[in-house]
């Protein structure tokens, strides 16, 4: 019982006094963020906060792939990306499957930061001609491109 919990999905409000679930006449508590295997689910199914965990998440692994340049020298484009894309895309685009449909700056914002800082370039620098000059395609499309091959 301490293992289990509910959540109920909805569009909005508080539970009704009614709305409770007893197992064995054990009352079974209800929340209102699930985590399961590692997204996060809210009553109202938002995905904002699951974005902004997998930026944090994703955050870290390029503050790794920095730590990497000291004892092994600065990457060229090719090594810098092969990087990005086989230890941080992966945490960017975990669960798109899900929640792809759905735009997330906090998703995107992380690879144009990464590609803005491999150029050395403003951060008021347009986006598109970053990933263009970079070549690479933005992640939302990546996502996007999951989540359909997965209803397919």
């Amino acid at each position: 019982m301490n293992k289990t919990e509910i959540i109920v999905f909805r569009n909005a409000g508080p539970l009704r006094i009614s709305e409770r679930w007893y197992f064995r006449g054990q009352l079974v508590n209800t929340t209102s963020v699930y985590k399961y295997l590692g997204l996060l689910f809210t009553p109202t199914l938002s995905w904002t906060e699951t974005h902004k965990k997998l930026a944090s998440q994703a955050q870290k692994s390029i503050y790794a792939i920095y730590s990497y340049q000291r004892p092994f020298g600065y990457f060229n484009i090719k090594q810098l990306f092969q990087l990005f894309d086989t230890m941080v895309k992966p945490i960017l685009c975990y669960g798109s499957q899900i929640w792809g449909y759905k735009y997330s700056p906090e998703i995107g914002a992380v690879q144009i930061a990464f590609c803005k800082k491999f150029l050395g370039v403003k951060t008021s620098t347009n986006n598109i001609m970053v990933l263009g000059e970079c070549g690479r395609l933005p992640l939302k499309g990546i996502c996007l491109i999951l989540s359909l091959i997965t209803i397919m």
